[in-house]
């Protein structure tokens, strides 16, 4: 078969978030760059959930024609569903791949394959794309696509799973893929200061993770990106030149803690930036990801942060003091978390909190105790963005095995129901969670849909309380 087309779709999710509506998307889009590069006859085009709903999507999803390759990308648990539902349109006659760090990370790309006999990209999908096309085209054999997950006579197959360091790929181009313009509608209200924001990877993935095993409710993994301290000053040289024209562009690191990298390489960044000509703060800036604690963010390490252009940090809080901290294996102490606003205040940096709502042992007092912290993290920094979120457990996170071990004991039929399949119920499951692992506080309400409804209530609330009120909240 020759492939004509390939189509990249990333489904939308069930919730929202500021970040997710500003920040135009970076794997999926290098990833057709590889496409391009490898097979410059075949089109290309990328449907971002962020700017199409879902209805559109199917519509529009039932003209394909033959020849077409479907790229599918199921980047966390939330669009999972969408995902299915895409499938289920797609006509039979065009070919299918899905891909994405969530269906590798939490395991559901076996079961996706199993069940469905999906085809999925598992981890880097750069290189094995391209790889994918030369196989459709009888050009190469399944088993030599690298990273590939399938199903070979009924049994599960997984090739070879290779990564590359950032260094080792080519730098986004946006061009001819989406319109940077289309995104960004909460640049000026937020921040003020830039009119583009382009993600930007950190240097090893969240160290915490690597470290410990991470948060109880983080569903990715280590996510190791492997580059030097010369990486991110030419990674923003490329933007400059490409898209900086009357342009001031924040670079966000979105999910991985960078503070922890030491100080000495964030020093090594700043001198190359200096070394390339780069002027932070003036034409361009970062935003980044910290953790609070021993060996992470601190005020010398802020220091070299704010040489290297960082404006904006996001504190992941999580809760309100430290046995909440302590539930959900933060590694820090609420000191930490304000040994962290006054090194940011010191350095004029603005803040954006986030809380997790749900920690095992939850009650009434831990959501009085997070309010009262964000009134004591507003009189020492600027919260420019709260956001907090009641948790579900997500496949692939410590809190979806501890109440997948609770119910597989208590309940087997239900536990085969909820959690044996690749589209659970995330919402039954969160209320599970509230119910099986906050029971006091599920108690003071009298009932599990008064609890759960009551959190949703303080959440939105708590999003008002940042100095922009903008709710900035993921279901």
């Amino acid at each position: 078969m020759k492939i004509q087309k390939v189509l990249a779709i990333i489904p939308p999710t069930k919730g929202t978030s500021f970040a997710g509506d500003s920040i135009p998307p970076l794997g999926i889009v290098r990833i057709l760059n590889y496409v391009r590069k490898n097979f410059p006859e075949i089109e290309v085009e990328l449907w971002d959930g962020t700017l199409m709903n879902l209805p559109i999507i199917i519509e529009r999803i039932k003209t394909l024609e033959k020849g077409t390759l479907v790229a599918i990308s199921a980047h966390t648990s939330y669009n999972y569903g969408n995902c299915l539902a895409i499938l289920e349109q797609i006509p039979i006659d065009v070919e299918v791949v899905l891909g994405g760090i969530h269906l590798y990370e939490s395991r559901l790309g076996k079961i996706a394959t199993e069940k469905h006999n999906f085809h999925v990209i598992q981890g880097q999908g750069e290189f094995a794309l391209p790889q994918y096309i030369e196989y459709l085209e009888g050009k190469r054999r399944i088993s030599e696509v690298n990273n590939l997950m399938y199903l070979e006579n009924g049994v599960f197959a997984k090739n070879k799973l290779r990564y590359f360091s950032q260094e080792q790929l080519s730098f986004p181009e946006y061009e001819e893929i989406l319109n940077l313009e289309e995104y960004g509608r909460h640049y000026h209200k937020i921040f003020g200061e830039s009119d583009l924001a382009l993600v930007v990877m950190s240097p090893e993935g969240c160290l915490w993770k690597n470290k410990s095993g991470g948060c109880l409710f983080c569903d990715i993994g280590s996510a190791w990106r492997g580059h030097s301290s010369q990486f991110l000053p030419r990674w923003i040289m490329h933007h400059l030149e490409r898209y900086g024209a009357n342009k001031r562009i924040t670079f966000w690191n979105y999910a991985d803690e960078a503070s922890g990298i030491g100080f000495k390489w964030w020093e090594e960044v700043a001198k190359n930036m200096k070394t390339f000509g780069l002027k932070p703060h003036e034409k361009f800036a970062l935003k980044v990801y910290v953790k609070s604690g021993q060996g992470f963010f601190n005020n010398k390490i802020a220091s070299a942060l704010s040489r290297c252009g960082t404006e904006i940090i996001h504190l992941g809080v999580e809760g309100g003091d430290d046995t909440i901290l302590s539930s959900w294996h933060k590694g820090c102490t609420i000191a930490d978390h304000i040994k962290s606003i006054d090194a940011a205040k010191k350095h004029n940096f603005k803040i954006i909190i986030s809380f997790a709502i749900g920690a095992p042992g939850t009650t009434m007092q831990s959501i009085i105790n997070m309010r009262n912290l964000i009134t004591s993290m507003k009189e020492r920094g600027d919260i420019v963005a709260i956001a907090a979120l009641p948790v579900a457990p997500m496949p692939g996170s410590l809190m979806w095995e501890m109440l997948k071990k609770k119910i597989r004991k208590k309940n087997p039929e239900k536990y085969a129901d909820l959690f044996m399949i690749d589209n659970p119920d995330l919402e039954e499951i969160r209320q599970l969670w509230f119910n099986e692992m906050c029971p006091d506080f599920v108690k003071e309400f009298g009932s599990l849909p008064k609890a759960v409804q009551w959190i949703r209530d303080e959440a939105t609330s708590m999003c008002k309380l940042s100095s922009t009120g903008i709710i900035s909240r993921i279901e």
